[in-house]
């Protein structure tokens, strides 16, 4: 019965099986999630590690997860990106020794209702955020109100980017991004990028992107509602 039900369950219910799976600290279902002989990529702080089956895989999580007394979901996505399937989470894991936050962005290939090649992008255990200006502005055309003025540091800003979510097709993560980090290459390490979007969600993204990435965000201004503008120092 349970080889049955993992054959027909949905690649997104597959994701949330892996979510559910570090909460739980279930890390044995990781060689039921994958293939025997799964390839995976992991990039995290400082190192990369290229491993060839389920079994380093699991080693590898256990040692990531398993000394966390408790493990709490902060936020989670699930969705295909294109043909892979993207599991995003933000989890707060807490120990005799303080508490921590760990970001995780995985793509994968599934094959017969299981993972069979997977990409991994982690943030490392952060002890808390670094904080981020939150601005409320009116520069619709141009200029601000008194209280914008007096709150709102100068910002020396060297480049721009201009996106339009309502004109795009799909995830304005997955198209954003990739945006953002082009530019970003024609700054040097220290200059700052402003990019404006008019998708309220990004708001979240751009966040994690930054801290994964390790472009600092100077700050987060709303024009008006919906339209952000986001400013990132290049590492």
């Amino acid at each position: 019965m349970e080889g049955l039900m993992e054959s027909v369950r949905t690649e997104e219910q597959l994701g949330e099986e892996w979510i559910q799976m570090i909460v739980g600290r279930d890390f044995e279902r990781i060689t039921k999630i994958c293939d025997p002989d799964v390839e995976s990529r992991l990039l995290v702080p400082k190192r990369i590690y290229q491993l060839e089956n389920v079994a380093d895989l699991l080693e590898r999580v256990k040692d990531w997860f398993n000394e966390y007394e408790f493990i709490e979901i902060l936020s989670t996505r699930v969705e295909k990106v294109g043909r892979k399937l993207g599991i995003f989470y933000r989890l707060g894991c807490s120990e005799p020794g303080g508490n921590s936050i760990i970001e995780q962005q995985i793509f994968c290939n599934l094959t017969d209702g299981r993972i069979n090649r997977l990409w991994l992008l982690c943030s490392g255990f952060q002890p808390e955020d670094a904080p981020v200006e939150m601005v409320d502005t009116v520069g619709v055309n141009g200029g601000s109100s008194s209280k914008a003025s007096s709150t709102q540091p100068a910002l020396e800003v060297q480049a721009l980017l201009e996106f339009k979510a309502e004109a795009s097709q799909g995830s304005t993560c997955a198209l954003l991004t990739p945006y953002i980090k082009r530019k970003l290459g024609e700054l040097n390490s220290g200059e700052v990028l402003e990019v404006r979007v008019d998708d309220p969600s990004a708001k979240e993204d751009i966040l994690s992107w930054g801290r994964l990435s390790g472009n600092q965000i100077l700050a987060i201004r709303e024009d008006e509602p919906g339209q952000l503008r986001f400013y990132l120092r290049k590492k």
